[in-house]
């Protein structure tokens, strides 16, 4: 055999791989792509058509202030998804009637600062001042 057959061979030989190794290559990108569009679109679905419901938190992200007055600043699950953070009446205070231990006073928190007798400070409704005597 002469070198040069050997070589075209060889070189025909590499050619027919490489050409089988691209469409395998090609195949295997595209089962890549549609596997991923696949899991994208099962994910979506689940994301818009399966109604979502409100998960409780672990309990890392709630807090509770007390006001100087007794009255409580919280952020807790019970309250934040219909109030968010809130100043409302302290619901282990035995003084208070039933209806006034679950009081909301000012919803939707969004900054407050104490001062004698009074918090005053910012909802989504406005600016608010709330006397804690009485």
């Amino acid at each position: 055999m002469h070198p040069d057959d050997r070589e075209s061979r060889i070189s025909g030989s590499l050619l027919y791989f490489d050409k089988i190794l691209k469409s395998v290559t090609y195949s295997h990108s595209r089962m890549i792509k549609h596997k991923h569009l696949l899991i994208g679109a099962v994910v979506g679905a689940y994301i818009t058509l399966i109604p979502q419901v409100s998960l409780p938190t672990i309990g890392l992200a709630e807090w509770s202030v007390y006001t100087p007055g007794g009255n409580i600043i919280s952020h807790v699950d019970g309250w934040k998804e219909r109030y968010g953070d809130c100043l409302r009446a302290d619901d282990s205070d035995a003084t208070l009637n039933p209806e006034q231990r679950q009081q909301v006073y000012v919803a939707h928190l969004k900054r407050w600062k104490y001062y004698q007798d009074y918090v005053i400070g910012e909802s989504n409704q406005g600016f608010f001042i709330f006397n804690e005597i009485g």
